[in-house]
């Protein structure tokens, strides 16, 4: 795959903060891993980055699993997961997140923490 390596001023300003993180909802795919872990179709979730991935150039066997409204790649998994070990990537930091209830922090790290 490939990176875009600045979001550019617009984008970065809705997805990076000086000095903190900014919260934007993200879309979740349905048949994927992180629908399956959330169980939600959207939500809000912390931004710190001005990275993403190219939506022109997705890596091989590996799909997207959420956007951000502007139509931003927030997260990827396996295609197909077959023989492959447990792989939830997301842009946002579950770990940072305020609300460490919210089930893209609690249900990311529950379903991590079970399949190690």
């Amino acid at each position: 795959g490939k990176l875009i390596q600045d979001l550019g001023a617009g984008n970065n300003a809705l997805h990076k903060a000086s000095g903190g993180d900014k919260e934007h909802l993200v879309t979740v795919e349905p048949n994927t891993l992180l629908h399956q872990v959330t169980g939600q179709v959207s939500g809000s979730v912390n931004s710190a980055h001005h990275q993403a991935i190219d939506t022109g150039a997705i890596g091989k066997n590996i799909k997207v699993n959420c956007w951000s409204p502007e139509g931003i790649i927030e997260g990827i998994e396996f295609d197909n997961k077959t023989n492959k070990p447990w792989m939830l990537c997301v842009q946002w930091h579950p770990e940072r997140m305020k609300d460490q209830q919210n089930l893209f922090t609690k249900n990311i790290k529950s379903s991590f923490l079970s399949a190690i």
